[in-house]
């Protein structure tokens, strides 16, 4: 009973923690930059999300619900490589598809992100799958 009680307090601290880190960053940020590419910066971040998101087009699902229950090495090795590499090589195309697009739009004046490189997307992409993989 104790570890529960210690254990619900240190999360609601490290919760506090983060919800205060959140209210000092963001104005610290958008006074060291300016709000102009801050913009640019959560816009093309929250797209980066939603581009994570769909970039398992629901084909992790299958390695997070058979993995548990796998009996051999090979049954869970074959259920994590090819999701694995389904969003690798998904993530690749995605992001070559919106760098496109993001080059596109700046070359033609419609679409714009400011002085933030491109070219740090799939990068970017990459480092999310990585991390996201590293929790099955």
């Amino acid at each position: 009973m104790m570890n529960l009680v210690r254990g619900s307090i240190q999360t609601f601290i490290v919760h506090v923690m983060i919800f205060v880190q959140s209210l000092v960053m963001i104005p610290l940020i958008v006074k060291t930059s300016c709000i102009e590419i801050y913009g640019y910066y959560t816009i093309l971040i929250s797209l980066l999300g939603v581009i994570y998101g769909l970039s398992s087009f629901g084909y992790g699902y299958n390695a997070m619900r058979y993995l548990p229950s796998a009996k051999t090495i090979e049954e869970k090795s074959k259920l994590f490589i090819t999701q694995f590499y389904f969003q690798i090589i998904s993530i690749f195309f995605l992001s070559t598809i919106l760098m496109i697009i993001l080059y596109l739009g700046e070359k033609y004046k419609f679409l714009s992100i400011g002085r933030l490189s491109i070219y740090l997307i799939p990068i970017y992409l990459l480092a999310q799958v990585l991390y996201g993989q590293s929790t099955i």
